[in-house]
């Protein structure tokens, strides 16, 4: 019990100095995290090599790299993400932090996958902080960039 009240104690501190207001405290902060979403969103959408998993909720974006041959088997696609994963956490240059995350196909039922496996490996990006909106192009071009760099 008392772990709980110390939650509850910093809540409450915490909307004392960042009130949930629309022009001040967490306001513009949650205004910019989710206009970030959305952006990433929006380029994913409009990305050939890109498909969202669901819409953003609230601020995170959750999605998967398409094969440039066309190939639709979950079990490459699952690779390609992890590969990609690899090579944008280990890029010396500007490394990129993404997580994964496992899909069930009720998920993408009406997208036209082959389901060789049982879930799918996808992207799930989290844009939690008001500077990723001024970053979620160059995220998104990161990501481009390292299906193009080797041909997946």
């Amino acid at each position: 019990m008392l772990q709980g009240g110390r939650v509850s104690c910093w809540a409450v501190a915490t909307l004392q100095v960042f009130p949930l207001e629309a022009d001040s405290g967490f306001g513009p902060i949650l205004k910019k995290t989710l206009a970030a979403a959305q952006t990433l969103a929006g380029l994913t959408r409009e990305c050939e090599q890109l498909e969202l998993v669901v819409e953003p909720d609230p601020d995170i974006v959750c999605f998967y790299p398409l094969p440039v041959d066309g190939d639709r088997r979950t079990s490459i696609i699952s690779t390609i993400t992890q590969r990609m994963f690899t090579d944008l956490m280990n890029n010396s240059d500007d490394p990129l932090s993404l997580a994964t995350l496992q899909v069930k196909p009720v998920l993408l039922a009406d997208r036209g996958l082959d389901w060789d496996t049982d879930n799918l490996i996808a992207f799930r990006s989290v844009l939690m902080k008001p500077g990723h909106l001024g970053a979620v192009e160059v995220l998104q071009q990161q990501v481009v960039a390292a299906i193009a760099r080797d041909h997946w």
